[in-house]
């Protein structure tokens, strides 16, 4: 769980903070303000994904489900602990 920046009450899960987005707030469901994650850090995190998804139309047989597999690992980590929860 994360705390809300806020009230400070852990009232955010993993999964909400994942589907958090930089143009649609999430109100936090102690104190109903709006949150949400800041534009640069979250395009950020994303990067190692994309980079990942255009680079395996080049590679051949195994290596390319391999390299998106572990890029998105890599996204999913950087998104839960790189990217903070900020107010909106």
């Amino acid at each position: 769980m994360f705390a809300c920046p806020h009230c400070n009450q852990l009232t955010i899960s993993r999964r909400v903070k994942l589907n958090l987005a930089t143009w649609i707030p999430y109100n936090c469901a102690a104190c109903d303000r709006p949150l949400g994650v800041p534009l640069i850090k979250a395009t950020i995190a994303w990067m190692p994904f994309i980079l990942s998804m255009s680079t395996a139309q080049f590679l051949d047989g195994f290596d390319a489900p391999v390299l998106v597999t572990l890029c998105g690992i890599a996204t999913l980590l950087l998104l839960s602990y790189y990217v903070p929860i900020v107010k909106r």
